[in-house]
């Protein structure tokens, strides 16, 4: 009787030990999946390329001091055709934070290792994103026309017309803008500004002669007008 209990334990240890073994290889498995999918990427053109992926496919560079993968090059390898025509969105993966750049500036900026940031030279601190995950092309055509006149947002503004700071905001003054579309005693008309999506408010010469057009949103600023006023996306701007 003994000796059987014996052989009982026995078996029951083992299966224990085989459940445990068992137990340990799933586990096992599942934290190789879990750091699989923890790999940062980032997606560009729908394809997710991993830092190792763009480490072996292109050549790293520095800039002021940081290396990394140059912007240009990884929008190259997803085949978009008309680069230099077209505006990019850079989005992190943690917040949705975004900024849109043109081409020019994706040539000289680069994406970082560290935290999978980007940087760009010749832009202020806010267009390093952090936890970069999505590269596309921007939805919207970066193009206002101001009562008839055109202007893209890849045209030399900064050499073109001068900006101001208002109440920590930088932008162009719309009176500049106004001037530059040849309309004639701008202060003689109220503006509708109207967005991409369609949205529209209008506001009077007042309002205008204080407001700024801040080229990083593509947005309107107005000093005392509620945020309702500040739209972005700017599509049109027409006297009435």
């Amino acid at each position: 009787m003994r000796r059987g209990m014996h052989f009982v334990i026995i078996a029951l240890m083992l299966v224990i030990c085989m459940v445990a073994v068992a137990f340990m290889v799933i586990n096992s498995d599942i934290k190789k999946d879990t750091l699989k999918e923890d790999v940062p990427k980032v997606a560009m053109n729908g394809k997710g390329h991993s830092w190792e992926d763009m480490a072996a496919d292109f050549s790293l560079k520095t800039v002021d001091g940081n290396t990394g993968i140059s912007l240009s090059d990884i929008v190259n390898a997803s085949g978009i055709v008309e680069k230099s025509s077209k505006l990019y969105e850079i989005a992190s993966s943690e917040d949705g934070y975004n900024k849109t750049v043109t081409w020019g500036f994706m040539l000289r900026g680069i994406l970082m290792k560290e935290d999978f940031t980007t940087y760009f030279p010749d832009l202020p601190g806010r267009y390093k994103i952090k936890n970069t995950g999505k590269i596309c092309i921007d939805q919207y055509a970066r193009t206002i026309i101001i009562n008839g006149a055109e202007l893209t947002q890849n045209m030399p503004f900064d050499r073109w017309f001068n900006t101001t700071e208002i109440n920590g905001t930088e932008g162009i003054p719309f009176a500049a803008l106004l001037d530059y579309s040849g309309i004639q005693h701008p202060e003689m008309y109220n503006y509708t500004i109207t967005a991409h999506d369609g949205y529209s408010q209008t506001v009077n010469w007042t309002a205008m002669s204080e407001g700024l057009y801040v080229q990083e949103d593509f947005k309107a600023y107005f000093l005392r007008l509620d945020k309702k006023y500040h739209i972005k996306n700017i599509k049109e701007i027409n006297p009435i």
